[in-house]
């Protein structure tokens, strides 16, 4: 099928794995998909590391210059007919409780999802053990979810 914009199924494909793999390159260069940066920045001691908050501030660095001049120009993206921002206006019960466990999580394995996925190729044992947690929180969250409060 075609993309309300200029490209296919295949197309898009290529474009997410490029995108992807240039994301895990730059986590990997930067030395974000050690637990240890993550620890190392949480630490608010003499040992201390900011370099995770240097990463972040030169991905934004990267992005906000860039953000609307090419929206504007480009007017939608290549694989869809616009641009999606947020679409609600008023925070609801899921993006008040959601962070609370991922935070928890991220501070107890020092793992954030996009370096424990990208660090998944170097077979470390503990990443594959926090994999199949993550799936196993998704699979859980997709059983219960038909009975939590509607947002």
């Amino acid at each position: 099928p075609e993309f309300p914009g200029s490209m296919t199924y295949p197309s898009l494909n290529a474009t997410a794995t490029i995108c992807g793999l240039l994301f895990g390159v730059g986590l990997s260069i930067s030395g974000m998909i050690s637990p240890y940066k993550v620890f190392s920045f949480l630490k608010l001691n003499a040992a201390w590391d900011p370099s995770l908050a240097f990463v972040m501030g030169g991905a934004l660095l990267v992005c906000f210059p860039l953000w609307v001049p090419l929206t504007r120009k480009l007017g939608h993206p290549k694989c869809d007919a616009a641009f999606h921002g947020p679409s609600k206006t008023k925070l609801d019960w899921r993006v008040v409780l959601g962070p609370i466990p991922f935070g928890i999580g991220w501070a107890l394995a020092g793992v954030c999802p996009a370096p424990g996925i990208a660090s998944i190729p170097l077979f470390n044992f503990g990443m594959w053990i926090w994999m199949a947690a993550c799936i196993a929180g998704l699979w859980v969250f997709g059983k219960t979810e038909p009975f939590l409060p509607k947002a």
